[in-house]
């Protein structure tokens, strides 16, 4: 969708891809180091849900099970649904998947405009018998039977609600951020630019104006000449028929013309 249904959250504008916002690799070492500080699996996608960055910190546990058919198709509706619930909210939605893992979709929006979101968790919380989160799908126990599975489960990072809550504002700040002064950066080189081109054309404009005065003053110039020469020679044919000079004033007529 891409505007909020009446009483969502933020409205969403076009889209916009977020490679052309920010620095692909830049954002990977941003989720990548957030990943190791927090214990949480992040993956960014763009506005069709496409990842665009590698995994980070994704655990064992969501590995192996999505390679098992079934599984994996749990994973990816638990993963479209909380994309999309977060892009038309425009806010962070935190739920639970079809594992009982803890997971988040953070809709990274931009002057009005949604260019993708944050995906991750993979986590289990500390507090979870006081925390009532959504489920996307009804919880599924038979991947339980695989001991493999059930193992990596057990071993998935167990934190606080809280930590989870802040990790997702922290992060998403944090590329917001970058985008921003990538946007502010692009904006001032292109300002600059413009300046420059303005620059140059009121150049050309001064070049052009005074070189159509300097035409101006040379037929002013011109014109003053030819004046002044006739009333010279007006005044050698005026003093040659005084003096009755007839050759010299037929010559100073024949000049004159």
């Amino acid at each position: 969708a891409r505007s909020a249904p009446r009483g969502g959250g933020k409205s969403v504008g076009e889209f916009k891809k977020i490679s052309e916002q920010i620095d692909i690799d830049l954002l990977q070492s941003i989720q990548d180091k957030c990943s190791k500080a927090m214990g949480l699996a992040f993956v960014t996608v763009d506005y069709k849900g496409r990842p665009i960055t590698r995994y980070s910190g994704f655990t064992d546990h969501c590995a192996l099970g999505r390679q098992l058919q079934g599984f994996s198709e749990m994973c990816e509706q638990c993963d479209a649904h909380g994309g999309l619930h977060a892009a038309i909210t425009g806010q962070p939605y935190i739920y639970r998947c079809h594992a009982d893992l803890v997971d988040f979709a953070v809709p990274l929006i931009f002057n009005g405009s949604y260019m993708g979101a944050v995906m991750g968790g993979q986590i289990r919380l500390k507090d979870e018998e006081e925390r009532e989160l959504e489920r996307i799908l009804p919880q599924q126990t038979n991947w339980r039977k695989n001991k493999a599975l059930d193992e990596a489960y057990r071993q998935a990072e167990t934190v606080t609600y809280e930590k989870v809550e802040s990790a997702v504002k922290v992060l998403r700040d944090m590329i917001l951020y970058t985008i921003q002064d990538h946007y502010n950066r692009t904006m001032a080189q292109e300002l600059e630019g413009k300046d420059k081109e303005l620059a140059e054309a009121r150049a050309v404009r001064s070049d052009l104006e005074f070189s159509i005065q300097k035409q101006e003053l040379s037929s002013f110039q011109q014109q003053e000449s030819f004046r002044y020469f006739f009333f010279v020679m007006n005044v050698i044919t005026r003093l040659a028929f005084q003096e009755k000079a007839v050759k010299t004033e037929a010559v100073a007529y024949d000049f004159a013309d």
